[in-house]
């Protein structure tokens, strides 16, 4: 609650400055607009993400309990492993694309091996989240339930994204483990 409240602040805030440069009503009106239409599409984002990790963690408790095991046992394995899908997916995919233009069904290769790639990291980062957010619950002293780290660790993730370059580089390495792990095995 006190993110959303941040967030509409936020929006108002720059509402507020935009009137102070005195433009033109209309571009006063426009930019506000568009200053509380970014608010809200960060806000429906988080929420997209937070029933994501819920319905997952609900539907599957048992496996991402199993594949945050793998993550706290095997995390650089799972990571190196990733990379290693990620390249050869990547070179498939790439080759099957340009294939593509002259055999149409290569294609159809192209367009599986994308959606392998997105399917391994929306259930991966699942398990990725939980681990985040126990890491986070246990260095706060926070004694939380599984779906609030979870909450807690997807909502850490969100926000690292916008932090430039040490953000960028941590979600970039929890989302190659989310890949990797599909290969490791406990």
């Amino acid at each position: 609650m006190r993110i959303l409240t941040a967030l509409l602040a936020l929006a108002v805030s720059s509402a507020a400055i935009a009137q102070a440069r005195r433009t033109e009503p209309l571009q006063q009106i426009a930019e506000s607009i568009r200053a509380i239409g970014g608010v809200c599409f960060i806000i429906i984002i988080c929420l997209i993400l937070a029933s994501w990790i819920i319905f997952i963690s609900a539907l599957l408790h048992k496996w991402v309990r199993q594949k945050t095991r793998v993550i706290s046992e095997k995390g650089t394995c799972a990571f190196l492993l990733g990379m290693v899908l990620i390249i050869a997916i990547a070179i498939i995919g790439g080759y099957c694309g340009m294939l593509g233009r002259h055999f149409p069904p290569a294609t159809i290769i192209a367009l599986l091996s994308v959606f392998t790639l997105w399917s391994a990291f929306t259930l991966g980062i699942v398990p990725v989240s939980w681990v985040i957010g126990g890491k986070i619950a246990k260095i706060a002293g926070i004694e939380r339930d599984d779906f609030s780290t979870a909450l807690l660790g997807a909502l850490t993730l969100f926000l690292a994204c916008f932090v430039p370059i040490i953000g960028w580089a941590f979600v970039l390495y929890w989302a190659i483990v989310a890949i990797g792990l599909w290969v490791v095995r406990t």
